[in-house]
Parts: structure tokens; sequence; C-alpha cells
């Protein structure tokens, strides 16, 4: 590692990897639940039981993910293998949780549920962890790592704004018939095929630009040794002892709840509650656009004058004012009338400010996370 600033290629190489992660969260947060419950009709309480298991086994997989890679030994260093194995079993991840066997039972279906999303969660473990330690690696500068974090928050949003572009604007309003196209199966035959094959482009991009960077980055200390259980364990009471890392935990935890229960809801906010034609849900991609491009440049900036927890926390509480804004509002009575196009204004309005917050946010926490590691 050096303080030296990276060059704009290394950046970029290390950011379109966060593409191929955003398409696969927002395929799996965004779609799947929906599309289990909704086209496919198991009931939600299995639908978000399936979910709940596997995002179970992914904080599993996390931590010991982290410290196999630590402890890796290779020509291609401790991070970069994981990062070319992992576009393979996620796109058949993807496969398998949209195109599951004719037939199947409502248990068998949420079988088929669990077993694919564990695959999917489990696959882009293998990319995400070695990531992020390697956009941690890259630098040993406190504003440097910030830059990085905030091409990696900004690809990660592309990837974000290329899926929801395609589903919103192409591909539900082409098989909208009688019903919204979000409620057809077959609408998502392109959505999985078009997802697998730019998550596969991103990460292999990003593992192969950013592989010329191997020699300079730290070696493990372990000097290859396998990971033992009590050295697992160790690494966690290690990393939890650290107080700084114990409170960004404990605020990731209930943050994450929320995220999650926004991202997966979203699609049924805009369809059933809302009342939005698939066109108007595409257009509230704007405010993501906005937010995040605002993020992008103003994070690092913000880092220059306010310590990183500052940044955190107001950017928390701003969130979770101006996210769940609109649907306040109308459930108060005060909102547009729904399915209007002034509505849609409205939540762009309310949604720019709340995705700037998040964007800002997700840089600050990933960056301190990279700080939190020297310590």
């Amino acid at each position: 590692m050096s303080t030296e600033k990276l060059t704009l290629k290394t950046k970029l190489a290390f950011g379109i990897g966060a593409t191929g992660e955003g398409v696969t969260n927002w395929v799996f947060a965004g779609l799947t639940f929906f599309f289990y419950n909704q086209v496919l009709g198991l009931s939600g309480s299995l639908t978000g039981l399936a979910v709940l298991i596997a995002i179970i086994f992914d904080a599993i997989s996390d931590p010991v993910m982290g410290s196999i890679s630590d402890r890796y030994v290779s020509k291609l260093g401790r991070r970069h293998p994981f990062m070319f194995a992992a576009p393979f079993p996620t796109v058949i991840a993807i496969y398998l949780m949209f195109f599951p066997p004719d037939g199947l039972s409502e248990y068998g279906l949420f079988g088929w549920l669990i077993f694919s999303t564990i695959i999917l969660r489990l696959s882009i473990t293998l990319f995400t962890v070695p990531h992020l330690a390697l956009g941690a690696e890259l630098s040993d500068d406190y504003i440097e790592r910030s830059r990085v974090m905030s091409y990696n928050n900004l690809f990660g949003y592309m990837g974000v704004i290329i899926m929801h572009i395609f589903v919103w604007f192409l591909i539900f309003p082409f098989f909208a018939g009688e019903q919204s196209g979000q409620l057809y199966q077959e609408s998502y035959t392109p959505i999985a095929i078009f997802s697998m094959a730019l998550i596969s482009l991103c990460i292999l991009s990003s593992a192969y630009f950013t592989k010329d960077r191997i020699p300079y980055l730290k070696q493990p200390k372990h000097d290859g040794e396998k990971v033992r259980l009590r050295d697992l364990f160790q690494d966690i009471l290690g990393a939890i002892s650290n107080r700084n890392y114990a409170r960004i935990l404990v605020g990731m935890f209930f943050l994450s709840m929320l995220i999650g229960t926004h991202e997966t809801m979203a699609i049924y906010m805009g369809t059933f509650f809302y009342e939005l034609a698939p066109q108007q849900i595409g257009w509230l991609i704007i405010n993501n656009i906005l937010g995040y491009a605002f993020g992008f440049i103003a994070a690092a900036k913000l880092h220059e004058r306010f310590d990183k927890p500052i940044v955190i926390v107001s950017t928390v509480i701003g969130l979770t004012i101006f996210w769940s804004a609109s649907a306040n509002i109308a459930l108060l009575g005060l909102a547009p009338e729904r399915g209007s196009w002034d509505l849609v204004v409205m939540i762009i309005i309310f949604g720019s400010i709340a995705s700037a917050c998040g964007s800002i946010l997700h840089i600050s926490v990933m960056s301190a996370l990279a700080d939190i590691a020297d310590e």
C-alpha cells in the first residue's frame, strides 16, 4: 500500500466491480420477493422466511470469507482469486432463482427459493468481501480512501440505475397486458439473462483490471495457514472488541432492517400503494441519479471538513426522515392523487434528498471501516 494518489484507471477498475454487486443486490432485494409472492403464488410468510434463512447464511459466511481471504496465499494475492471465481456461481444462482422447476408444490417452491437464494448470497460474498478488502488496501491515505469508496458507491448505484431503466422502461411495459408487466412470469426471463451477463462482465473486468496492483498490496500475516474455527472466533472477537467497529456494527444492524424493508417493499408500494404505471415507476430513478451524483461529489469534501462519525449520524437521520416522507404524506391524505404525475414528482423530490443522504452514508461507512481495519 501507499499514500500516493491512485490513478483514475485503478479507481474505475475497482469501482466497476460494485456495478456487478449492485445488480445482484437489486435483483435479490427488488424482485425476488415480489416474483415468488405475487407471480408464483408463494405465501408472503414463506417467501419472507426463505429470504431470512438466506440472509442468515450470508451473515455467517461474511466473516468466514474474510478470514479465508486474509490468510490466502497465491500468485494472484489474497483477493483476486475469489473475485475471479465469484461470477460463475452467482449467475448460476440467478438462473436457478428465476427458473424453478415446473409443478412444484408450495413447500417445494419454498425449498427451491431457500436453495437458490443461499447459493446467490454465498456466491456474491465470494466477491464482495475480498473486493471491499481490496479497496481498503489500495491506499493508506484517509481522504484517498474516501475517493476510492466514492467510485465504488457510484458504480454500485450505476448497476441499480441500469437495471431499473431496463426493467421499468423496456421489459415490464413490453409484457404488460390486462395486468402490469411485473405480474407476468415471462417478463422475468430477459431480466435474468441481462443481469447474468452484466454481473459477469463487471466483476471479471474489476478483477482483471486491478490485478496490476497485487504487488503493492499488503501480504498476509498468517503465511497461508488454514482457517481454524478458533481463529475465526478470535477474528470476530478481535473485531467487535474495537469500540469504533462495534458502534458501526450496531448501527448497520438497524440500518440494514430499514434498507431491506424499503428495497423489498418498493415494487409493492409503486404497484399497489401509489398505483403507478410501469413507466411512472421507471421515472422514479431520477431521485437515485440526482442523489447518488451529489453523494459522489460531496462525500470526500464533507470528510475533509467533518469527522466521519458526524457525517454518518447526520445522513442516517436525513435518510430515515426523507425515505418515508412520501408514504407518510400519502397516509395523512395530503399527497396528490394516486397514479398521478404530480405524485411522481413529489416522490422524486423527497427521494432525491434521501438518496443523497444514503449515498454519502454508504461512502462514509465503507471509508470508516477501512480506517478501522488499520487499528
